[in-house]
């Protein structure tokens, strides 16, 4: 009887248009978060989640190590439900520039298979502009500042510092020791 009663709830749901598909909610991450310049491990910092509403996902431990598996989910789309994805896996630490550890980004990125980001270390910088920001609204003002540049405005004087503490961060993971 409970087998019937499945088979109806999916018949109806595809009727309506909507078709059962397996979708990203968070990418993996496997590394060890240091500090950039005293290049000691840092504890408690956190990778998150952004699509929207940024969502903590792991912490690290003592020795800096961030193991987050990759997930998904079953989810009913309409039929023609596509869109373009931007995701990001952020790590931070209260005190310093956030890291953007990996992205999805495109046409239904998130119908992709997961992936699991494994660089070496994260190394991030300390951050004393705004030492009373928030990681989530650090994360947000990069998110932010990126849409101002995108649109092509001149940079606010806010976003001109944002940016060019976050790029060098970014420029540095190239060159951390393997």
């Amino acid at each position: 009887m409970m087998l019937y009663r499945i088979l109806a709830v999916f018949v109806a749901l595809l009727m309506t248009g909507c078709v059962p598909r397996l979708v990203v909610d968070h990418d993996g991450l496997e590394t060890t978060v240091i500090d950039a310049e005293t290049r000691e491990p840092l504890e408690n910092a956190v990778a998150f989640n952004h699509f929207g509403e940024p969502f903590a996902r792991a912490r690290s431990d003592r020795d800096g190590k961030i193991l987050l598996a990759p997930k998904q989910r079953l989810e009913f789309v309409p039929f023609l439900g596509e869109a373009v994805v931007e995701m990001g896996l952020w790590v931070c630490k209260e005190g310093y520039v956030p890291f953007q550890a990996g992205i999805r980004r495109g046409w239904n990125a998130d119908f992709d298979a997961p992936t699991t980001y494994q660089p070496d270390a994260i190394a991030l910088y300390r951050f004393s502009l705004q030492p009373t920001m928030s990681c989530v609204d650090h994360i947000r003002k990069i998110q932010y500042c990126r849409t101002e540049s995108f649109a092509s405005l001149p940079p606010t004087k806010d976003c001109a510092e944002v940016m060019e503490r976050f790029e060098k961060q970014e420029q540095s993971q190239t060159t951390l020791v393997q």
